[in-house]
């Protein structure tokens, strides 16, 4: 899993809105644009009604994904609230607050329910969005770093990041959680491109851009392993199809997230494990600095597990 240098504040799951998509000159309209766009399965049409200047990747995947959280066996309600002393107390607790500061003061929040379309059904889910009138219309508004941490993290180089990594040990083995915590003293410098390594990751890297420009899920499940199958696979954990649409959809929403152009600055290797420095940009333009871990498995090396501090701007 990709570790972003971010969470989200809890209670204030937000994007910052970039300018597009229809102004909604009341809170009422900026209601029923997100409930259209929900209802229609429309993930980027979520997504236009949020300013993304400065904020991570993981929350345009979240608004991309929404409408797929508000499908099948769920039925989603958006309606308008108040900032109550609840949702401020919330904020105020989280251990990163002090990381962040607001685009604009909210004004109300926006909060989508989601209950069984059956009865006795499981499907469920709550979320609540701050809003705000930026610009002559109301949009949904984010926190942002600070100036501070935001030059902390600009600050932080590809291979200081992956040192952080290395200091936190390294597994020997390919599958286990032991880690080795003096695995780089062990291990064998890399040069610039990675080597046998780095040429499998930027291959790797390659067919999951291609995948993406396409919108073809079965090259990006082939692509992505296990992992792909069971997020954009045919089938759900039932056995059951799932749509070409359904599957194109999750895929646009997984790619921001991922990686779409990297340099291997270096690394090492203590086979059957190698550890690139990696310095690139994701779907949504971000920077990512950081460790890429690789596995050689039957005489191929795979991609693994990556740390990346993803840096807001780009």
């Amino acid at each position: 899993m990709v570790r972003i240098a971010i969470r989200i504040l809890p209670a204030l799951f937000a994007i910052t809105l970039a300018a597009c998509g229809d102004k909604s000159d009341k809170p009422d309209t900026l209601k029923a644009s997100l409930q259209k766009a929900i209802d229609a399965g429309d993930g980027p049409a979520v997504l236009a009604l949020a300013d993304l200047k400065g904020a991570p990747a993981m929350m345009s995947y979240m608004l991309l994904a929404l409408p797929e959280d508000c499908s099948g066996d769920t039925v989603c309600t958006v309606s308008l609230a108040p900032v109550d002393a609840e949702w401020e107390k919330q904020a105020a607790a989280n251990p990163d607050a002090a990381d962040f500061e607001s685009t604009a003061k909210p004004e109300g929040l926006l909060t989508i329910t989601g209950k069984p379309k059956a009865e006795g059904g499981s499907g469920s889910m709550n979320m609540s969005l701050p809003y705000a009138k930026l610009d002559g219309g109301y949009r949904i508004v984010s926190q942002r770093y600070t100036a501070a941490k935001l030059a902390t993290l600009q600050a932080t180089t590809a291979q200081a990041a992956a040192e952080a990594t290395l200091a936190q040990g390294i597994p020997d083995q390919p599958g286990t959680s032991d880690r080795n915590m003096d695995w780089k003293a062990q291990a064998t410098a890399l040069p610039a491109g990675g080597g046998e390594p780095g040429a499998a990751y930027l291959a790797n890297l390659e067919s999951r851009v291609a995948a993406v420009k396409a919108n073809d899920p079965d090259a990006a499940v082939a692509a992505t392993g296990a992992w792909g199958e069971a997020v954009l696979g045919a089938t759900d954990y039932s056995g059951a199809a799932v749509p070409v649409e359904t599957r194109r959809n999750k895929l646009r929403a997984q790619a921001v997230r991922w990686p779409m152009e990297a340099n291997v600055l270096g690394g090492w290797i203590k086979e059957p494990i190698a550890v690139l420095v990696i310095e690139g940009r994701n779907g949504v333009g971000n920077t990512l600095r950081g460790a890429q871990l690789m596995e050689l498995v039957d005489g191929a090396w795979t991609t693994s597990s990556a740390d990346f501090t993803e840096i807001p701007g780009g």
